[in-house]
């Protein structure tokens, strides 16, 4: 006999920006994997189900209940509220962890083991929904053409795309060095060096300040930005079998560069396990910073970082028909604005120490990036990526490239 059993079909979307957000994995109550959402954030779920539970990088866990309306479940960016929140300067309770947090920095940090190897993959990609852009039927100028042509790329391929891979060595007598291994851009022909050579966040996030996409933000967790932030403590939580101390902070000043976050902190080691901070501003917020360790050999290291920035507004036009004072029916050029994102998510792996380095590698500049890079792309890509490119992605660098 057979059974067929009526699903119920979910898209999980971004709230701010109203993308699918694929790669979610969806769990009952029982922590059991029952789904995934595919690259359109869609996810078929049997009937019978009431309750699921998601927890997603850069997103609050939550509890949803079904059905949901409209079918679309939005994930709201952690922490959004911060700026909302009362923290009070000199809470001597958070202050006295951020000087514990500072003092440990060292013995937590990967470089106490004496050496270490470990590479990264970085994603950068510029999107925006193909919804934001409207189609002109019948197009009279050259503006009604060209806004057809950017609606039908958005539909099958992104505004940009770059992959990253890099080897980064360290070494407590020879320093460190950040090789390079294969990098492409979208549309660009001759390489572009400052761009491929951006490091990510430092692997122990110890440094005064840290930059992201050319700016520069103090760090919360160094002497230097105890006098830019004010914190306090909000929670105590057990995650991954460990205690860990949610530590909330916010810039005193400086709008451009105002930080409000949290950090959480381990209660045994004093160790950073997780940094999650948005730069707001009177317009909102327009910078998202997320940064996960894992702990290995007594001491952690970086899991992952997801990056987000506002970039320009995509503009496109329609008409509508509108009585002129004439009696006339004219056409109203109505102008609509959509945010669009640049992101760049890093994944590490691979780590070893104690490490065998040959000496040659530490010669020369701190970061390097051989030509091999790129003339080689296809051939060392595969030794770094995870999973293989969606076809939107695919079809990104072969669009762009023929536009670039």
């Amino acid at each position: 006999m057979l059974f067929s059993f009526a699903q119920q079909r979910i898209q999980i979307v971004e709230k701010a920006t109203d993308f699918p957000i694929s790669d979610v994995e969806i769990r009952n109550l029982s922590d059991k994997l029952i789904a995934t959402s595919d690259a359109d954030g869609v996810i078929l779920l049997d009937n019978s189900i009431q309750e699921i539970y998601i927890d997603h990088p850069g997103f609050p866990p939550q509890i949803f209940k079904l059905p949901v309306p409209d079918n679309v479940i939005l994930l709201e960016q952690d922490m959004v509220s911060l700026r909302d929140l009362v923290i009070k300067p000199n809470d001597s309770k958070a202050l006295d962890l951020v000087r514990m947090v500072i003092e440990h920095q060292s013995e937590n940090s990967p470089k106490a083991l004496g050496n270490f190897k470990i590479k990264s993959y970085t994603k950068f990609w510029a999107d925006a929904e193909s919804d934001s852009i409207q189609f002109i039927p019948n197009p009279k100028t050259k503006e009604d053409s060209a806004q057809n042509k950017s609606k039908q790329l958005l539909a099958n391929s992104m505004f940009f795309l770059s992959e990253r891979a890099i080897s980064h060595y360290y070494d407590n007598k020879k320093g460190e060095k950040n090789i390079v291994e294969a990098a492409k851009i979208s549309g660009v022909q001759t390489p572009l060096y400052e761009f491929v050579a951006l490091q990510p966040i430092s692997v122990a996030f110890e440094q005064k300040e840290f930059n992201f996409f050319f700016r520069k933000f103090p760090n919360p967790l160094s002497r230097a930005g105890m006098k830019s932030y004010n914190y306090f403590i909000s929670d105590t939580i057990l995650r991954n079998n460990r205690r860990q101390i949610e530590l909330n902070f916010s810039s005193k000043s400086d709008e451009k560069k105002s930080l409000h976050g949290m950090a959480l902190i381990d209660a045994n080691s004093f160790a950073l396990t997780r940094f999650y901070a948005e730069n707001q501003t009177q317009r909102g917020s327009d910078t998202y910073i997320e940064v996960v360790y894992q702990p290995v050999q007594n001491v952690w290291i970086p899991d992952y970082q997801i990056f987000k920035i506002e970039g320009n507004n995509v503009s496109s036009h329609s008409y509508q028909d509108s009585i002129a004072p004439n009696g006339e029916t004219v056409q109203k050029k109505i102008i609509k604005k959509s945010k669009s994102w640049m992101n760049a998510n890093t994944d590490f792996f691979d780590f070893e120490s104690p490490a065998t380095i040959d000496n040659q590698i530490f010669k020369g500049l701190k970061n390097e990036v051989p030509k091999s890079a790129f003339t080689d792309f296809d051939n060392k890509i595969k030794d770094f990526r995870g999973d293989d490119l969606i076809q939107r992605e695919t079809t990104t660098y072969v669009t762009i490239d023929s536009i670039g």
